[in-house]
């Protein structure tokens, strides 16, 4: 038949093929098993001739409808491809007197490649799912990989993660599946987006909606970063101001109760409850934790931007600033920003910065590139339907604040694969 793939004795659907080799990608990337191989075996790259595969199977079985330029999907295959290409490009421009290095033009080629992969894959098969009206277990899907993920930070302590996945880090600060307090942050923030989500799509799941959402912001909270503290709390900001502003009708003389209770619901507990909780917290965090809590109070009382307040952030940033001005046109490289070794204020650390990375490394024209692609998702949003056009404004939200921090949005596949949802999402509005 022509909807049936034979393989040897077997007769598999393509359906039910597809649907194995989306799992299979979904559990790889969104438990991180390169990384978690990496501490048994020495290697990064254990299981990605597995993500390849699945990603291979995924493209044959469900391609990408034909994009224009009005696709989502089209604005960040062009982005991924130009950044790649003017960076290599600068790399042979400057070979002779640039700060890249060899290994980190490989590792480029290497995450850029990855994510389109990864993104074009899942790309492909959410959107058909979405078209063929099985968009519901698309969402499902992606729940429960979150809310797996969002659990292995919160109870790693309980389930022994840290000595079992030998993730050798300071103790005060959740890993996850992910080695880095920063990335379970992160993942813990877009948790919170889709728990949001189901809260405010059905009522059936409310309570359970609302707990995993009180549960994703103690999940931020308890990595320790200071972006995906300040991130969960403007997710928090946002919504209350959204609440509010729906509710009120066309002249604004008016709110509706029912949009009215929910604003009030947050700014409880973003007033009330909030600060008793983390007075009580507080009080019992040990001594590494503390300093990293005291130094968000300085920057936001304070508005103390410097290298106490950011973990040396700032000098980084200024640095970085400077490279920019060296050659703002082509940028210094590949990668050239993403590695330690470049910067005086700290030499271990990369940007961590993907709009200074992009303009230092492949130029301010690609870094626009890169703002539209935040820009665009969130035009097309307007014609979604509720609660899914918040849903796109959460995200890119995230994405956004979070780009401030990080340098590795494109090597953090759980992200890239939420992205390629978020994108099939609005690519599905016509205009």
């Amino acid at each position: 038949m022509g909807s049936e793939v034979q393989t040897y004795s077997w007769k598999i659907s393509r359906e039910a093929l597809a649907r194995v080799s989306f799992w299979g990608l979904g559990l790889l990337i969104f438990f991180n098993i390169n990384a978690i191989l990496l501490n048994y075996t020495g290697s990064s790259a254990v299981a990605s001739p597995l993500i390849l595969l699945f990603s291979v199977v995924l493209w044959v079985l469900t391609p990408p409808p034909y994009v224009g330029w009005r696709h989502a999907y089209f604005w960040f295959v062009v982005f991924a491809l130009l950044y790649l290409v003017v960076g290599i490009t600068s790399v042979l421009w400057h070979y002779d007197r640039g700060i890249w290095t060899a290994d980190s033009v490989v590792l480029g080629i290497r995450q850029v490649g990855t994510a389109v992969i990864v993104f074009t894959a899942v790309y492909g098969y959410v959107y058909r799912c979405f078209q063929i009206g099985r968009g519901d277990e698309i969402w499902r899907i992606f729940t429960v990989l979150f809310v797996i993920t969002l659990l292995a930070g919160v109870l790693e302590d309980y389930l022994g993660l840290r000595q079992l996945l030998k993730f050798a880090y300071q103790k005060s600060r959740t890993l996850g599946f992910f080695g880095n307090p920063n990335e379970t942050g992160m993942q813990a923030n877009l948790t919170w987006v889709l728990a949001m989500y189901w809260f405010l799509r059905t009522r059936r799941w409310q309570v359970a909606a609302l707990v995993l959402v009180l549960l994703s912001t103690y999940g931020a909270v308890i990595s320790f970063s200071r972006t995906a503290i300040a991130v969960n709390a403007g997710l928090w900001l946002v919504t209350a101001v959204y609440f509010l502003m729906r509710g009120v009708r066309k002249y604004g003389l008016l709110v509706q109760a029912r949009e009215y209770s929910w604003t009030a619901l947050f700014v409880v507990l973003a007033l009330g409850i909030v600060p008793y909780v983390v007075k009580k917290v507080y009080d019992q965090l040990d001594p590494v934790q503390k300093r990293r809590v005291d130094t968000m109070r300085v920057l936001v009382e304070k508005g103390r931007f410097d290298n106490q307040t950011t973990a040396m952030r700032a000098g980084i940033f200024k640095e970085a600033l400077r490279y920019i001005a060296e050659r703002p046109f082509f940028g210094h490289g590949l990668q050239a920003l993403s590695k330690g070794g470049v910067f005086r204020t700290s030499p271990d650390h990369g940007v961590h910065n993907m709009y200074l990375k992009v303009a230092g490394e492949a130029g301010v024209g690609v870094l626009l590139l890169y703002l539209w692609l935040l820009f665009w998702p969130l035009w097309k949003a307007r014609h979604l339907t509720y609660p899914e056009s918040l849903l796109v404004v959460w995200f890119v939200f995230v994405l956004a604040m979070h780009s401030l921090s990080t340098h590795s949005l494109l090597a953090h596949k759980f992200v890239v694969g939420f992205w390629a949802l978020i994108y099939a999402l609005v690519d599905q509005v016509k205009s």
